[in-house]
């Protein structure tokens, strides 16, 4: 007896992946007369463990992102930090104070990506809270100008009034 897979031909031309259990018919003498051939079309089977591998390898990248989301939360907590400490200092010029409210506003988008991550690897639940939805997508879009290519343009057409939503501002930007 032989057991094991193959492609078989449809009648269409089509191939299949098949589970097969071929056995010989023996006549009284002990010769082999014929076979006998139990077949199963597994391509569904062949789908779904597919789609499992796939799952996997999702969970994976989600576990991933997570561990790699709380390093760098870290991170961006003590550039954070630093920066709002820096801020609270008496007579800096202006444009040091600009600059540094800069950095914290990117630091912020960056705790958010993290947040994003954090979501994506379902370590955390989202946080909805009402924002201006104006805002968050200028804000976005003044990160986005500065990594696109230049011959890229970026036009936003924003409601003239604010627009206030819940939502986790983490997954707008998203």
């Amino acid at each position: 007896s032989w057991r094991g897979e193959f492609l078989n031909r449809k009648k269409n031309g089509d191939l299949y992946p098949e589970d097969a259990l071929i056995s010989p018919i023996f006549d009284r003498q002990g010769t082999i007369t014929h076979f006998v051939a139990v077949k199963r079309d597994v391509t569904d089977q062949k789908l779904l463990e597919e789609q499992l591998r796939q799952a996997q390898k999702l969970e994976a990248i989600g576990q991933l992102a997570g561990g790699v989301a709380h390093d760098f939360n870290n991170i961006v907590a003590v550039i954070l930090m630093q920066a709002e400490m820096t801020c609270m200092q008496d007579h800096l010029p202006a444009e040091v104070q600009e600059a540094l409210q800069e950095i914290t506003r990117a630091a912020q988008r960056a705790a958010d990506l993290t947040r994003q991550l954090l979501l994506f690897s379902r370590k955390k639940i989202p946080q909805p809270r009402h924002i201006d939805l104006n805002q968050a997508v200028s804000g976005l879009a003044n990160m986005l100008r500065r990594i696109i290519r230049e011959d890229v343009r970026l036009r936003l057409s924003l409601h003239p009034a604010p627009t206030p939503i819940l939502a986790d501002p983490g997954m707008i930007d998203q």
